[in-house]
């Protein structure tokens, strides 16, 4: 009787383990999808300057290497903001829509990635572009683009 009730109890501490596992995950996706969301509209927007809290710094201050955001009031900061926006705003340009795909979660060197591919349509071409995210202060960021 007590085996019994262990393997229960041990049975229902995986399912619910589990369960909480695939929340954790669902949420991830939900939050990712909603910064690459912000950033494609913003981008398509002309709104360079705003979509620099949704892009992770990369650059010579190697304590802020994807810890923090681009700041666009450094003029070297605002040039690689609107590079990666003109990137993005050309895809939509040429897209009538696009669609978001699964979240992949990777681990990378010091943290983990959150790599989403994003599907551009037009009327007789369809392009996948990599997404990588970083979680960076609770929110994700966009980090690099394949």
């Amino acid at each position: 009787m007590i085996k019994l009730r262990n393997k229960i109890s041990v049975m229902a501490l995986i399912l619910f383990s589990v369960s909480v596992f695939a929340q954790q995950n669902s949420n991830i996706e939900k939050d990712v999808h909603i910064a690459a969301n912000k950033i494609l509209t913003l981008c398509k927007m002309n709104k360079f300057s705003d979509a620099a809290v949704y892009i992770a710094y990369h650059g010579t201050d190697k304590k802020r290497e994807n810890k923090d955001h681009y700041n666009p009031n450094i003029r070297e900061e605002k040039s690689k903001i609107n590079r990666i926006c003109r990137k993005i705003r050309s895809l939509e340009v040429i897209s009538k829509s696009y669609e978001i795909g699964k979240v992949k979660i990777i681990k990378g060197p010091s943290s983990l990635n959150y790599s989403v591919k994003i599907k551009f349509r037009s009327s007789d071409q369809t392009i996948g572009i990599k997404f990588i995210f970083v979680k960076v202060k609770g929110n994700y960021l966009l980090s690099d683009i394949d």
